[in-house]
């Protein structure tokens, strides 16, 4: 019965594992405390994953009020965010910690 569910278990996350690689995926890089590409568009209507690389040394919190996201970004480490299906438009993030530099656009059309 054990491997049964075991089984089960792995089929379902190799399942999940297949539609999440169908998934559009972006990626953007903090560093000196601003993100690069300031601006990033992604298809509307779908789900995506957006990829924040923090190359910086010091953790920065990643605000957006409109895609209602606020995660920590640990330094030197990704986070993966999956976000989405969006309507069409701008959707500002930014950095709560450096709010003055790392500022960033994510454009759903």
């Amino acid at each position: 019965m054990r491997t049964l569910f075991t089984a089960g278990v792995l089929a379902f996350a190799l399942i999940g594992t297949s539609f999440a690689a169908d998934e559009p995926s972006v990626a953007v890089t903090l560093s000196n405390h601003a993100f690069q590409p300031a601006e990033v568009v992604v298809p509307a209507g779908r789900t995506f994953t957006l990829v924040v690389h923090n190359q910086d040394r010091m953790v920065e919190k990643f605000l957006s009020p409109g895609l209602g996201v606020e995660k920590l970004l640990p330094g030197g480490e990704d986070v993966a965010l999956r976000l989405g299906p969006l309507k069409a438009g701008a959707y500002e993030f930014h950095g709560d910690l450096h709010s003055d530099t790392a500022q960033g656009r994510l454009v759903a059309r």
